[in-house]
This record gives structure tokens, C-alpha cells and sequence, in this order.
């Protein structure tokens, strides 16, 4: 029995727009435009930035002295506006709309029972996702699309699933939810040009790792998924642990001793029908210079999907690295988030 209804798509769609027009979701206005990376080693890879004021967008509510801010979950909280699914799996998930999306239909796979955001993800959530991105993504693959000479290889239009794992990952809401978009057109992200090179799927092993995509300066670890993995729980789970193994290597720091400074396990989890990925991460915010000017910057686990997202405090540099086809801010500042790419380096014994 599918967990998704074939329908799905089109369901999302219309209580999406209806949540709209009632003013249940709150569409925040942007821009977007591609940055081409001027960084010859990057080869062709291109990045999806967006500049979004959003705190002048947002509704101002009232203070309530009944509520303590820092304790408020609001996925505990039923909004059948914004609700698409309210059982999923047993009732162990319900899918729900983004209440504040820079993303049409930005949905949110939210456990029903509050789990940390810093927990592992279970063969149920692997497995949920991935059906969401294969009932989502199905109307798509059975269209004949005309694509670009250039980007024949990508779909016109796909979704991504991403969780943001750990206090360094970028989260917001310490209760455990894999987000769900819709892909731009065009994009091509580092994840496909290595799965267009290595298009076979495998389980990394001792004997094979995973795949490192060579010209980005940050650690990544990938796989390639088969096309047709249906109800094989069991390949996805080994998938995401061969992957995390290697992501948790950057946080072994045996050298320090005081737990306090030790770095908090973080990552960036993102899968698509076709790859899995994880990005571990030190940071999620950091600074970078600009023609003598500093700005602070944050990410989730889309920054590593090439999208990128400025607030009105770095519209300068949002418009300068535009005029100047200069993406060095965007490729310092993902690094700083994450860890030195370790390119080709075996395992070491003490490996998890």
C-alpha cells in the first residue's frame, strides 16, 4: 500500500493556494537570479541566489504574555490549513505546508511526537521521504520533456527532501522534520555532475567509499541510488549510515579534552530520487569579505544545494557579486560552514 496518494501533487497544490489566498501561508516575495562560479577549479557549477527581504515582509504580531517564545513548537500545534496529510505511517508523520515559504509549496515531513532535530534519521523517515519524492516526482519522470541541449540530463522539474541535523546544521525548531521542495529549472548542482560520472549505484563499503566530488572545497560524501528502489527500506538505511560514517570522522576531536569545547555533531543531509548526500558542518552562519566590506551569512543544508539566500543586510553583496560575476563570498562561505575537502584520503583505523 503506497503511503502517498497518486493525487498528491495536485492536492498540495490546491490547499497550498488556497492557504494563500486566506493568508494561512505567507508568501515572501523574491529574487532570484544564477551566479555562474568564477572559481576555475569549480568547473560549471552555478548557483541559485536569492535575495528575499524577509523581515520586512513578515507580519508583526503582538506580544502574548502567555507564551514563552523560546519554548513555542509549532508542529505541536494542529493547523489543519496548513495540513496535507495528518497520518502518515501509522500516524508517526503528517506532511504540513510551510507557514513563511520563499518556495512554492515548501512542505515539511514533521514526526508527530516531538523528537530532537539532533537525532539520526530512522528507516522510517529514509523511507517516508523517499516515497514522498517518488510520488511527487512520479507525473514528472512519465513526461516527455524537451530539455536544453545543454542540461539534457536534468529534469525540468524535480524535488529535493533535506534535513538539517545537529545545532550547526541551520535548523530553527528542535523537533524533527525533513523538508521537501521543488528544484529550480536548470539547476545543476556538484551531486549531479558526480552522478553523471558515476552513474552506478553501489553501498559504500570498506572497499568502496563514497563518492567525493573533487572541485568544491568542503567535505562531501555522495551515493548514487538505482532508479527503480521501491519498497527496499533496507538499501536506503545503508546508504545514509556508510555516509554519516564518514562525516562523523570530523568529529572524533580525541585531542580535546573538555566535552564543553568540543565541536556538536552537525550535518546536511539531502537526498533526491537519484544521489544521497551528507555535508558535516561546523557552522551555520559565518562571515565573509566583499570588496573591503564584511557580512555575516547563514545556510541550512541548501547552500549545498547551490541555493542561496540573501536578507536585506547583504543585498549589497548580493548585488555586487551579481555585477561583478564574482562568486568567491559564496564558495569561502560554504566552506567556512562545513569542513576542508579531504579529497581521496582512506578511512583512518579509528573511523566510526
Amino acid at each position: 500500500m503506497s503511503v502517498y496518494p497518486k493525487s498528491l501533487r495536485k492536492t498540495v497544490s490546491e490547499i497550498y493556494n488556497k492557504a494563500v489566498t486566506t493568508g494561512n501561508v505567507i508568501k515572501f516575495e523574491s529574487t532570484s537570479k544564477y551566479l555562474k562560479t568564477s572559481n576555475s577549479a569549480e568547473g560549471n557549477l552555478k548557483y541559485h541566489l536569492t535575495y528575499c527581504d524577509i523581515d520586512g515582509q513578515k507580519p508583526q504580531k503582538p506580544e502574548r504574555g502567555d507564551v514563552v517564545k523560546e519554548n513555542f513548537n509549532p508542529f505541536l500545534k494542529h493547523e489543519p490549513e496548513l495540513t496535507v496529510m495528518d497520518n502518515i505511517m501509522d500516524n508517526e508523520y503528517k506532511l504540513v505546508l510551510n507557514k513563511y515559504p520563499i518556495v512554492d509549496e515548501h512542505l515539511l515531513l514533521v514526526t508527530q511526537k516531538q523528537v530532537p532535530q539532533s537525532s539520526l534519521l530512522s528507516p522510517n523517515d529514509l523511507n517516508a521521504a523517499y516515497k514522498l519524492l517518488k510520488t511527487l516526482q512520479q507525473e514528472f519522470d512519465e513526461e516527455d520533456e524537451e530539455e536544453d541541449e545543454d542540461d539534457d540530463d536534468v529534469k525540468k522539474e524535480r524535488y529535493a527532501v533535506f534535513y538539517n541535523c545537529g545545532p550547526n546544521s541551520g535548523f530553527s525548531i528542535d523537533h524533527k522534520h525533513l523538508q521537501c521542495i521543488k528544484l529550480p529549472n536548470k539547476l545543476k548542482t556538484y551531486q549531479d555532475f558526480l552522478v553523471q560520472e558515476n552513474p552506478e549505484p553501489y553501498i559504500p563499503n570498506v572497499k568502496r567509499q563514497p563518492l567525493e566530488y573533487e572541485s568544491v572545497a568542503y567535505a562531501n560524501f555522495n551515493v548514487p541510488l538505482p532508479k527503480n528502489l521501491n519498497n527496499d527500506d533496507e538499501y536506503l538505511v545503508m546508504c545514509y549510515v556508510s555516509l554519516l560514517q564518514r562525516a562523523l570522522t570530523y568529529f572524533q576531536q580525541w585531542e580535546i579534552e573538555d566535552p564543553k569545547d568540543r565541536l556538536p555533531t552537525s550535518y546536511s543531509f539531502i537526498m533526491t530520487t537519484d544521489w544521497m548526500t551528507i555535508i558535516p558542518r561546523s557552522k551555520s552562519v559565518a562571515e565573509v569579505e566583499f570588496e573591503s566590506d564584511k557580512y555575516t551569512l547563514g545556510t541550512n543544508a541548501l547552500g549545498y544545494l547551490h541555493m542561496l539566500l540573501f536578507k536585506e543586510e547583504q543585498k549589497k553583496l548580493y548585488e555586487d557579486m551579481l555585477a561583478k560575476k564574482d562568486s568567491t563570498p559564496v564558495e569561502d562561505f560554504l566552506l567556512a560552514c562545513g569542513f576542508p575537502n579531504n579529497f581521496g584520503a582512506a578511512p583512518g583505523e579509528n573511523d566510526y
